[in-house]
């Protein structure tokens, strides 16, 4: 199984570092067809920008290393988790912030109809996803 850094199902945002954690997330992300997925920005911890091949399934908002590479998954969060999905401050119409009970988990952006995109679709798989 994927790593997860507390035992939390839902709330706690899967990361994976090795290779083998790598293949693991991404099969149990891959197990959903995706609705929606392309290229975005995630924010780093240090505030940075880094480009990300994300993908939306009914379960989980994850990023892969590539899409080349769709078999491994670096981050998941699913979507039962998922407590809003919000325009961020610094750039309303071109990032959006994922949260949990947690707080903010994930940010990404991309371009204004790319982000509008993603919020909308965002919005809809987490209200289908809700217990």
């Amino acid at each position: 199984t994927p790593p997860q850094s507390a035992p939390l199902p839902g709330v706690t945002p899967l990361r994976a570092q090795t290779a083998a954690e790598q293949e693991a997330l991404g099969a149990e992300v891959g197990a959903a067809a995706p609705t929606l997925e392309g290229w975005l920005e995630k924010k780093s911890s240090n505030g940075g920008w880094q480009s990300r091949y994300c993908v939306l399934t009914a379960t989980h908002v994850a990023y892969l290393g590539s899409k080349s590479k769709p078999r491994k998954a670096r981050f998941a969060l699913e979507l039962a988790g998922v407590e809003s999905v919000e325009p961020a401050a610094e750039a309303p119409t071109r990032a959006f912030v994922v949260c949990s009970s947690r707080g903010p988990e994930l940010t990404l952006k991309g371009s204004a109809t790319q982000a509008h995109a993603w919020l909308a679709a965002l919005r809809a798989a987490v209200a289908a996803a809700a217990p």
